[in-house]
This record gives structure tokens, C-alpha cells and sequence, in this order.
């Protein structure tokens, strides 16, 4: 999955569930820059946490 750069403007929380089939999330900068929490559930393969991410709330 790929997040691109100015997407997802006003994206403040974000919810996975599931993708049964998610390895890998690249996050652009300047992707989701409102965004605060992320909750990952039953996604099994997913391997890391892009390192933009790193300072958010990951449940």
C-alpha cells in the first residue's frame, strides 16, 4: 500500500482490519498529516510500521 504525498488531508484516525494479504505500507511525507491514530487488527503479514509513523498512537 502506498500513501502519496497530500493525500488524505484531513485523515485523523485509520483503521486496518483484516488484509489478510497487507506485507508493506510506504507513507509519503506530506501524506495524512492530520493523522493521530492508527489501529492495525488480524493483519498477519504486515511486517513494520513506516517510520513517519513512528510518533502516532499505533493500537
Amino acid at each position: 500500500m502506498v500513501c502519496l504525498g497530500g493525500s488524505f488531508p484531513q485523515l485523523q484516525k485509520l483503521h486496518f482490519y483484516k488484509l489478510e494479504e497487507w506485507e508493506a505500507w510506504i507513507v509519503e511525507e506530506g501524506s495524512m498529516p492530520l493523522l493521530h491514530t492508527v489501529r492495525i487488527f488480524f493483519c498477519e503479514k504486515f511486517k513494520e510500521i513506516p517510520d513517519r509513523l513512528r510518533n502516532i498512537t499505533i493500537c
